[in-house]
């Protein structure tokens, strides 16, 4: 389900959303007085005061969840689904499936880097991987690219413009860093809380945050690890 949270009381705020529950939240875009909720039914549109607008299959959605949600800088709305991505431009849906160049069908991470690239991750652990639109042309990025797992859990980018990328499974994984070149990753052996990093955060001092699923939470200042446990 969706609760909504005064940031600063801590408490809850009375927040009623008609019409069917909303269940298996996956994600949350907010813009301004709207947000958009990606769910096991599809996204929902909600604005206080307003009728909310469900989207789903009836809408040229693939039948089934939504993942993940992204706004592009053409102002166009990007859904993951477990059949591919999908682009909404007014009443338009475009979807991209890996006939296009996608690396996955189901898309559980959406991303647009500074330079304007989408990137796709997929958290399955059979057949993840990363894929990246950049003008038109799709490349993708897997295991043998030098990822630290198929499986992409979360992106992020960092103000020195490198990406990061949580991935793993299981007790495999860690935190991949891409320079536009080249990929490098860092994983439990390097000082991590643990392998599979389901969070990548970048704070306003600089340091990097990566939330290990079992293990706690790696801080990076510069040079320095410090690992935060309960």
């Amino acid at each position: 389900g969706l609760t909504v949270l005064d940031r600063h009381s801590g408490g809850r705020l009375n927040v009623e959303i008609s019409g069917q529950r909303i269940r298996g939240v996956k994600d949350i875009l907010v813009e301004g007085p709207q947000v958009w909720i990606a769910h096991y039914r599809g996204v929902t549109l909600y604005q206080r005061g307003q009728p909310r607008r469900d989207y789903n299959s009836l809408n040229g959605l693939p039948p089934g969840p939504a993942l993940s949600l992204c706004r592009d800088r053409e102002g166009r709305l990007w859904i993951g689904t477990q059949e591919g991505a999908a682009v909404m431009e007014g009443d338009t849906v475009r979807l991209f499936t890996p006939a296009d160049g996608l690396a996955s069908p189901e898309v559980d991470v959406l991303f647009q880097d500074s330079s304007g690239a989408l990137w796709f991750g997929s958290a399955s652990p059979r057949r993840g991987g990363l894929s990246r639109l950049l003008n038109t042309k799709w490349t993708t990025y897997s295991l043998a690219d030098g990822l630290a797992h198929d499986s992409i859990t979360s992106i992020a980018q960092t103000t020195d413009g490198i990406l990061w990328v949580g991935t793993g499974f299981g007790h495999v994984g860690g935190a991949s860093r891409f320079d536009g070149t080249a990929w490098s990753s860092i994983g439990k052996s390097d000082g991590l809380a643990g392998a599979k990093v389901r969070s990548v955060f970048q704070d306003r001092d600089g340091r990097m945050w990566l939330g290990s699923e079992y293990d706690g939470i790696t801080v990076l200042d510069g040079g320095r690890k410090t690992i935060l446990t309960p």
